[in-house]
């Protein structure tokens, strides 16, 4: 597991016998430092790269990047060296960790760039999070047949992290799978209840638009303020599944129908 996923930085130098135990570097841990995930490929650089990649080619149109059609991609390139330079700041990721993110999140966003989501129906979501859900069974079946433990990085990164209140539960690799299958199945209902978010119909002006975007990041932000990782482990992962499928289901559905209504 750790030759193949690899160690982070702020755990590595305690478990590494590349020092001496007297000369042991002291890596300065910040309130992001302590994800508990492993630590290839860079999560943050992957979702960066393949988001905004995606989002520079659906602006390819735009009347002010075809005059300069350089500016996006340099635009593009400085903002991941920017992600990459604070993810080894902090000490949860090594340089080849990073570039193994970028790559990746480039990777899938070719794959995915022309998937469209108001074509998928609800079937193709439910039948996404059950191969999700069986994926995540049979990887963790097949760890602990190994004799490894499926939670090792957690173990390491809450030995190794300076305060107890930095450890990020929602970083663990299965924490990742519950996440993704809430949102999954969040939106097979949307598509179900027709939401127009997922539809090609473009009935919101820029203002309402733009009101939905304030409204969603205030409900995001109190949302995952809720202490759901003082719950125990097993109670945390349902926890955070019912947060991902509520909030998508409030930010797809819900407040897109509330402004229409509201601002008319």
């Amino acid at each position: 597991m750790r030759i193949l996923f690899a160690d982070r930085p702020y755990w590595w130098i305690h478990l590494t016998d590349h020092y001496e135990s007297s000369k042991t570097p002291h890596l300065e841990q910040f309130p992001l430092t302590c994800e508990t995930g492993p630590g290839s490929p860079s999560g943050h650089a992957m979702v960066s790269a393949a988001v905004w990649f995606i989002f520079l080619i659906g602006l390819e149109n735009d009347l002010f990047l075809k005059s300069v059609p350089k500016l996006g991609w340099v635009t593009y390139a400085v903002f991941l060296t920017l992600v990459a330079i604070s993810r080894l700041y902090i000490a949860a990721h090594f340089p080849h960790q990073v570039l193994l993110g970028v790559i990746s999140g480039i990777l899938l966003a070719l794959l995915l760039r022309n998937v469209a989501v108001e074509n998928c129906t609800t079937i193709f979501f439910i039948s996404t999070s059950v191969i999700l859900i069986l994926a995540a069974f049979l990887v963790s079946t097949v760890i602990q047949l190994t004799g490894l433990d499926p939670h090792w990085s957690f173990s390491v990164a809450e030995k190794y992290c300076q305060r107890p209140e930095w450890i990020h539960l929602s970083t663990t690799p299965f924490a990742t799978y519950f996440r993704g299958i809430g949102v999954i199945l969040s939106l097979g209902l949307c598509v179900l209840l027709k939401s127009p978010a997922v539809s090609n119909r473009r009935f919101l002006t820029n203002f309402q638009k733009l009101a939905v975007s304030f409204v969603n990041l205030v409900i995001s932000k109190l949302l995952f303020s809720i202490p759901v990782h003082t719950l125990s482990l097993t109670l945390f992962y349902w926890s955070f599944f019912a947060l991902n499928f509520l909030s998508t289901l409030i930010y797809v559905v819900i407040i897109p129908r509330l402004i229409a209504a509201l601002f008319i």
